[in-house]
């Protein structure tokens, strides 16, 4: 699911019935499971990430400083390193390295997928007082107060 896919389904949610507030009332406990469910995903896939970046780090500063093992190479698909860094300088030629990128772009997507959603269970958490003052405001109008 991209961020896109989660946008559209929160605005099909977002629109309440004025006319029968009853039933919006009940379907707040479905909204928070499914964003929930939405959420913990997006969550995991984030750790996941973040853990494969710390081992790419390893690996990459590995292949650049030239201790990498031949059959770690054939296992990755990697060519050796023919210009082997010093130690002291693999960690600047991780900033700029294209896998090591690809995965923190991947990380920061998923990083607004998981904002996006918490902000999304938040807005469900507090419908429950939308729905009240939209009934308040209702019986303010007619006269039933």
């Amino acid at each position: 699911m991209n961020i896109d896919d989660i946008h559209i389904e929160w605005e099909k949610d977002t629109d309440m019935d004025p006319a029968n507030l009853t039933n919006e009332a009940r379907k707040i406990p479905k909204l928070h499971a499914k964003y929930y469910r939405y959420y913990t995903f997006e969550h995991s896939v984030k750790r996941k990430l973040e853990a494969d970046l710390k081992r790419l780090n390893v690996l990459r500063t590995e292949w650049y400083d030239g201790s990498m093992a031949e059959e770690d190479l054939k296992e990755l698909g990697w060519e050796p390193n023919l210009k082997r860094i010093p130690k002291g300088y693999a960690k600047d030629a991780l900033n700029g390295d294209s896998l090591i990128i690809k995965v923190k772009l991947k990380i920061g997507e998923a990083a607004e997928k998981v904002d996006l959603l918490e902000n999304i269970i938040k807005s469900i958490n507090n419908r429950g007082f939308l729905v009240k003052s939209m009934i308040d405001f209702e019986r303010f109008r007619t006269g039933a107060m």
